[in-house]
C-alpha cells in the first residue's frame, strides 16, 4: 500500500511540479514509509529521495512545489541527525565554496562554467558510495551551490533565492544556525534586494 502511494506521488509530482497538493500528500507519506524502514535502509530510501529531488528541479527549475519538498527532506535528514561533528566542519567547508563561487561570477574573475558542469554531474548522479546522512547533506550543499552560482542557468533569479533557502534549511536542520552569518554574507554579495531579503527572514522564523 504505501509503496503504492510512494509511486502515485513520485509521478503526481513529476507530471504537476506547481501542485502543492502533490508535495504536502507525498511529504506525508515519505514519513510514514520512514517509520517502517530500519535505520540504514532509512538512510537509504533519503538518499533515493535526494537525488530524485534535486534531478526534478534541475529538469524543472523554479517551480516553489519541488523545493519545498526539498526543504521538507532537508528538515526529515536533520531529524536523523546523530551528532557526528564532522557535519558542522562540512556545513562551514560547504558555505565556503559558495561564497568563493558568488565573489568570482560577481566580479568577473573567473569561468564558473566548468565548476558548475561538475555539480551538475555529482548532484544528480547516484553516487558509487554507500549512502549516509554525511553524504546526503554534501549533496545538498553542492546543489544549493549549483543553483546559487550557475548565472547562466534557466529561471537563475528563482533558483537562488531557492538555493539560499535551502541554506537556511539546512543551517536549521542540522543545529548550526551559528553559520548564519556566513550565508547573510553570500545573500549580500549576490546582491538580491530588500524584498527577497524579508523573505528569506520571514522564512527562516517560520521554520524555527
Amino acid at each position: 500500500m504505501i509503496e503504492d502511494e510512494l509511486e502515485f506521488t513520485s509521478k503526481w509530482l513529476t507530471t504537476h511540479v506547481s501542485d502543492h497538493s502533490a508535495v504536502h500528500h507525498r511529504n506525508k507519506v515519505v514519513g510514514r514509509k520512514l517509520e517502517l524502514l530500519e535505520e540504514e535502509s532509512q538512510v537509504r530510501f533519503m538518499d533515493e529521495l535526494s537525488l530524485k529531488s534535486c534531478q526534478l528541479i534541475q529538469q524543472y527549475p523554479g517551480h516553489e512545489a519541488l523545493w519545498l519538498h526539498k526543504y521538507h527532506l532537508i528538515s526529515t535528514l536533520g531529524a536523523h541527525f546523530d551528532g557526528q561533528s564532522d557535519l558542522h566542519e562540512m556545513v562551514d567547508q560547504g558555505l565556503g565554496e559558495i561564497e568563493e563561487d558568488v565573489v568570482a561570477r560577481v566580479e568577473g574573475e573567473e569561468d564558473l562554467e566548468e565548476i558548475m558542469e561538475g555539480l551538475i554531474s555529482v548532484t544528480i548522479s547516484p553516487s558509487s558510495d554507500p549512502p549516509s546522512i554525511p553524504s546526503i547533506l554534501k549533496r545538498e550543499l553542492q546543489f544549493a551551490r549549483l543553483c546559487i552560482s550557475d548565472d547562466g542557468s534557466w529561471e537563475f533569479g528563482k533558483q537562488q533565492v531557492f538555493g539560499l533557502r535551502s541554506l537556511y534549511s539546512i543551517l536549521i536542520s542540522f543545529h548550526t544556525l551559528d553559520l548564519a552569518d556566513k550565508v547573510g554574507q553570500i545573500q549580500s554579495i549576490s546582491g538580491l534586494p530588500p524584498p527577497i531579503n524579508q523573505g528569506l527572514e520571514l522564512f527562516i522564523q517560520s521554520l524555527l
